[in-house]
């Protein structure tokens, strides 16, 4: 199934997504760059982000789906 988001969290100024474990880990790292590639947020701080419960809904929607699908190819 991959790695899902955890927490998820978005950035209110770049609208990029982050698991809140990985970027408190990245922050505490005093790491203020943004993680995504080519990004050019170099003053990242836990002011920018806000949890988003959309994409937390649609993670479990999307976990759900996959262990339902799991449960009919086991019958």
């Amino acid at each position: 199934m991959g790695v899902l988001f955890e927490n998820p969290l978005k950035n209110k100024v770049f609208g990029h997504m982050y698991s809140s474990a990985g970027l408190d880990q990245f922050i505490h790292m005093r790491k203020q760059n943004c993680p995504i590639s080519g990004c050019a947020n170099n003053q990242l701080n836990c002011e920018q982000v806000k949890e988003d419960v959309e994409m937390e809904i649609k993670v479990k929607r999307y976990v759900r789906r996959m262990e339902q699908e799991m449960m009919t190819q086991e019958e």
